[in-house]
């Protein structure tokens, strides 16, 4: 699955940009350096070499990075990443860039947002056909496509059907900051393996002299 999402990005982004203003457009960064970081502990390392065994498995173009030197990223002696990869195939897009792409193509095809919350369905034998919001709005359609994160569980708990209820969605917290940099900044993606779930810590080169961190998510 994430081979086939790694494929479909480019179209989907060409799409996308079709829909939008020039100044919304939105570029993959391409490449994405892997490292193990020494602050980790054995999951690290045991997820760092599934990475490579993966890599190894599919056929895909990977770079031994040199005791780990990762260019412009310059830690503090006692937490230099003990291996590195490079994976130029990989890459990443700013994520809010995107959603405010994507709401602004939305509303240029006519779609309407409704800043509400939803407090309730309507049914039709084992059909919705309405959602009532907080305001007391009865919204009516033919399908709902119900996205709400770790909140969809709740949301779907009155068209639960006991033998069809979703699996759990867990809600993860976590930090993020943009990092101004004095001297000329990562140029690549550089993330850690996942520890448990979507924990991984990741920068993001959001311009030339600013990037986006997210050192860690917890529950």
């Amino acid at each position: 699955m994430s081979l086939q999402a790694l494929e479909a990005w480019p179209s989907w982004l060409e799409e996308l940009n079709e829909d939008v203003a020039v100044k919304r457009r939105i570029a993959i960064r391409n490449g994405t350096y892997v490292i193990l970081n020494s602050k980790g502990g054995r999951l690290d390392s045991l997820n760092y070499q599934a990475i490579l065994d993966a890599l190894q498995s599919y056929g895909r173009k990977f770079e031994t990075v040199p005791f780990g030197d990762v260019p412009n990223l310059d830690p503090v002696v006692d937490a230099r990443p003990l291996a590195a990869t490079y994976i130029p195939d990989e890459g990443g897009v700013d994520a809010r860039e995107v959603l405010e792409s994507v709401v602004a193509a939305a509303r240029g095809r006519g779609v309407t947002f409704l800043d509400d919350m939803i407090t309730g369905w309507n049914r039709n034998g084992d059909r919705a056909t309405s959602v009532v919001t907080a305001a007391g709005d009865v919204i009516e359609a033919d399908r709902f496509l119900v996205a709400a994160g770790a909140h969809s569980g709740a949301l779907l708990n009155d068209l639960s059907d006991g033998d069809r209820s979703m699996p759990p969605v867990l809600a993860g917290k976590g930090i993020a900051m943009t990092c101004e940099s004095s001297a000329s900044g990562i140029s690549h993606v550089v993330r850690t393996p996942n520890r448990a779930g979507d924990a991984v810590c990741t920068w993001f080169p959001a311009t030339e002299r600013s990037t986006w961190a997210r050192p860690t998510t917890w529950r």
